[in-house]
């Protein structure tokens, strides 16, 4: 993989957060994995949405989405 890119959502779908990592991936447990923090002071407790496009060679793309709940 080249890049990945991360979208957080609040539930209502505005878009509250983006990034985007270049480069390879880490190697964990026999895993690629990508390492990122989101500095969510200013976010509100509540459910959050999260999409993660991942590219690797010839822009093939893999996408994994999910919820999380965020408490405060």
């Amino acid at each position: 993989a080249r890049r990945m890119e991360l979208r957080v959502y609040d539930f209502s779908g505005q878009l509250v957060y983006s990034a985007a990592v270049e480069g390879a991936p880490n190697v964990i447990d026999g895993h690629f994995a990508y390492r990122h923090t989101w500095q969510a002071a200013g976010a509100a407790s509540g459910v959050y949405l999260y999409v993660v496009d991942v590219y690797g060679d010839n822009d093939a793309k893999s996408s994994a989405s999910g919820k999380f709940a965020l408490v405060r």
